[in-house]
């Protein structure tokens, strides 16, 4: 039996906490539409899924060799995971953005003055 160190005491928690995230993704996966949030949740989950062997193998939880590609493809996957969440960042902005705009725009026709009743009755009249 291994010895209880805060190193194993860490990475006991940490092997949880990637856990409750992987079964947090699948949760939410499941409730989000298509969109670019279901990619971001789909990356983290698989993120978190190979972050729990690799935590299993360093404190020798899991006593199996891990095949070769394990640890490329969590670099890789760590990599896409922070392209992923800049790209939607950017994507939100523009969107917040473009909401700003189409308030601004409602406010400032809400807040125009109206026509005086005489401008709009002859302009009626005129059609």
């Amino acid at each position: 039996m291994a010895p209880t160190t805060p190193h194993f005491v860490m990475n006991g928690l940490a092997i949880l906490v990637s856990l409750r995230t992987l079964i947090w993704c699948a949760w939410l996966i499941r409730r989000l539409n298509l969109s670019p949030d279901r990619l971001l949740v789909g990356v983290v989950g698989l993120h978190a899924f190979l972050h729990v062997f690799k935590l299993a193998r360093d404190t020798r939880i899991w006593p199996l060799p891990m095949p070769a590609l394990m640890e490329p493809l969590h670099g890789l996957l760590t990599s896409l995971l922070f392209l992923t969440a800049v790209f939607l960042l950017g994507a939100y902005r523009l969107r917040r953005r473009r909401v700003e705009w189409r308030l601004r725009l409602a406010e400032a026709a809400e807040a125009a003055p109206a026509p005086p009743p005489s401008v709009a009755v002859a302009a009626v009249a005129r059609n």
